[in-house]
């Protein structure tokens, strides 16, 4: 079954988790932004951040719409200063990009993260020049949903075969908006996977390059 993997002309990252390890800058920024509505919980179960948009996050805090938005506001301000930097690119990641274009695969990036911090982050790794295309949510939430989120992406790479496509993630959001448009999806269970959330499983990028080269 995994050598199917090797005819695949698409491979879509997910960001955080997959292609870096950005936990500190998002659980730092999102501690901030809890604790400024008086909200204090347990700083390790903060990584339940990443991947999942923000509205989502902070919802499940709070049923106030307004109280929410403020802590969204908050987080941004944070982020925008210095969570986003506050981030490492996994070893072997870049190499693995770089290495794919090379074989001739489409190199795409599919992340719930606002589009315009997915390219300032990628550009700061120094691998921007290895996608095809970096597509993320929007500052409104019309992608927070990552299922709408994956038909913007497509859209914008030409609707190729699902066959064709591969998926790479580590949460159930990254499997699910996969499967709902039938791609095969690998979890990179380096990342910040539960561990019952993975379809095929990549315990290291070094798994990945074996799967797809």
């Amino acid at each position: 079954m995994i050598d199917e993997l090797k005819n695949i002309e698409y491979v879509l990252f997910d960001l955080d988790g997959t292609v870096s390890d950005s936990s500190e800058g998002i659980t730092k920024s999102a501690d901030k932004a809890l604790k400024s509505e008086g909200i204090d919980v347990p700083f390790e179960t903060l990584t339940s951040f990443i991947s999942p948009a923000l509205r989502v996050s902070f919802g499940r805090y709070t049923d106030d719409v307004e109280k929410r938005d403020r802590m969204l506001d908050v987080y941004r301000e944070r982020y925008s200063e210095k969570g986003w930097c506050e981030n490492k690119i996994y070893p072997g990641m870049a190499e693995l990009l770089r290495d794919l274009q090379k074989s001739g695969k489409h190199v795409v990036l599919a992340s719930a993260k606002p589009e315009y911090f997915c390219r300032k982050i990628i550009k700061y790794f120094g691998v921007e020049q290895y996608f095809d295309f970096i597509g993320g949510s929007d500052m409104e939430g019309k992608r927070d949903d990552k299922t709408v989120l994956l038909t913007y992406v497509l859209d914008n790479i030409g609707n190729p075969p699902s066959d064709k496509i591969v998926m790479i993630g580590d949460r159930k959001f990254d499997v699910e908006c996969a499967h709902n448009h039938g791609i095969k999806c690998i979890g990179a269970k380096y990342g910040f996977s539960e561990g019952d959330e993975l379809d095929f499983l990549a315990d290291t990028v070094e798994d990945l390059r074996k799967m797809l080269l």
